[in-house]
């Protein structure tokens, strides 16, 4: 018999760390809460129905360690993603202006497609009145972000100075707050640069990726030592006047990484570090996924070398498990990538691959069974009674569903539980 007043334990609770005397530290997947709870408190409540709320400690029920008896977690957690997912108050448009790079980073998802091409003058016109369209569509729109990509989108501005101009007017009456981003290497960005692309074409953020100091910077990149130090002058002057946010791509380089890191913190620069994982779509399945268990491998170490050295003011909380909602933007109705050509994508890591277009700025969505892959995202059987769930959502939808990888579960889970000891041990 099910009572409307009466409580269960959650079915998103981790018991992540098991402590002195007994204790364990709970963690709840769906509301990113966490909390130590003495042994005979936990065996009060762990996987019963029918707790009154009067019998247990009230900040249980108000941190999502039990439900209402009558609550339906998954379905709650499912429409809460599809209402994310299909409504936002802000559009993303990724706008590649050129395929040509200066660099030849090995790993580089582009590589054998970097060309002297650039998008036209047409379809920088037709660009703009796509957006404007997807504007008009959404009448509570209140932030425009248009994120620059290439290749290398500083060896091409024509599109960020003529697009962004273009779309100035509109975005003014209409009181829409326009942002623009640019990912770049930062060969290019030059002082003179940064201010023109900060005082007039609403630059707020920039990414570059450093992948090393010096000499595996240049190995990596196909490049010239002095690149490395050029761009450091670059993020020098340009964090000043914009957001820089550091990549470090994590792959086989784990010492130099360490080295770089210590480097830049000891230049004191103003920056935001992040670490990702080299993402390889041509291997195999289980090549795949032995790479992605290599990856968490090394990025535990990596993130212990960062806490002990006292790094951490670059990362913010490294170990911390956001509370996620959307695996990817490519997930979102209101996010689109668009290549040199006008053709739409979902999935930025497939910008130059047509057999992956979901339509274009002519037409607009033509592949909708694709499309609905993304959007949707359909998860595994078994994703429905995992406690790691709401972290995990399955993940990316473009290796477990396009191209088949499948998801390594319990390197997932033990990555999970590793940050959550490493967020508790830094209280």
């Amino acid at each position: 018999m099910i009572y409307d007043n009466k409580y269960k334990f959650s079915k998103y609770n981790i018991e992540a760390v098991h402590g002195d005397e007994g204790r364990t530290y709970l963690f709840n997947s769906y509301s990113g809460k966490g909390r130590w709870i003495d042994g005979p408190d936990l065996d009060d409540i762990k996987d019963k129905r029918g707790i009154d709320l009067g019998d247990v400690p009230e900040d249980l029920a108000d941190d999502g360690f039990i439900v209402p008896e009558t609550a339906d977690e998954y379905g709650s957690l499912m429409k809460e993603i599809h209402e994310i997912n299909r409504k936002s108050d802000t559009l993303y448009f990724i706008i590649a202006t050129t395929k040509a790079c200066n660099y030849r980073c090995y790993y580089c998802f582009e590589g054998s497609h970097i060309s002297n091409e650039n998008m036209d003058p047409g379809t920088m016109e037709a660009v703009c009145a796509f957006i404007i369209g997807k504007c008009k569509e959404n009448p509570g729109l209140k932030s425009l972000v248009l994120q620059w990509f290439g290749g290398e989108p500083l060896l091409f501005t024509e599109p960020i100075r003529r697009i962004t101009q273009s779309l100035a007017e509109y975005v003014q009456a209409k009181k829409i707050d326009l942002r623009g981003h640019i990912t770049t290497n930062g060969r290019l960005l030059t002082p003179d640069l940064v201010d023109e692309m900060a005082d007039l074409y609403h630059i707020k953020t920039v990414q570059i990726t450093l992948d090393g100091t010096a000499s595996e910077y240049a190995r990596i990149k196909g490049c010239s030592e002095d690149d490395f130090l050029r761009v450091i002058d670059n993020i020098r002057y340009a964090q000043d006047r914009m957001k820089v946010f550091i990549r470090l791509n994590l792959k086989d380089n784990l010492e130099s990484l360490k080295e770089l890191i210590a480097y830049l913190y000891d230049m004191k620069l103003k920056v935001h570090v992040r670490i990702s994982h080299i993402f390889d779509l041509s291997q195999n399945p289980e090549e795949y996924l032995a790479s992605y268990r290599e990856y968490t491998e090394e990025h535990r170490e990596l993130a212990d070398f960062i806490r002990e050295k006292g790094y951490l003011k670059l990362f913010g909380d490294i170990s911390k498990i956001p509370k996620r909602r959307l695996v990817c933007k490519a997930n979102a109705c209101w996010h689109y990538a668009v290549d040199i050509y006008g053709n739409l994508f979902r999935c930025v890591e497939k910008i130059t691959d047509p057999a992956y277009s979901v339509g274009n700025i002519y037409e607009g969505i033509t592949e909708q069974q694709l499309d609905r892959l993304f959007l949707e995202n359909p998860l595994y059987d078994r994703c429905g009674e995992c406690a790691y769930l709401p972290m995990c959502l399955g993940k990316c939808t473009m290796e477990r569903l396009i191209e088949n990888k499948g998801v390594d579960c319990e390197t997932v889970k033990r990555y999970i539980n590793e940050n959550i000891k490493r967020t508790v041990a830094g209280k």
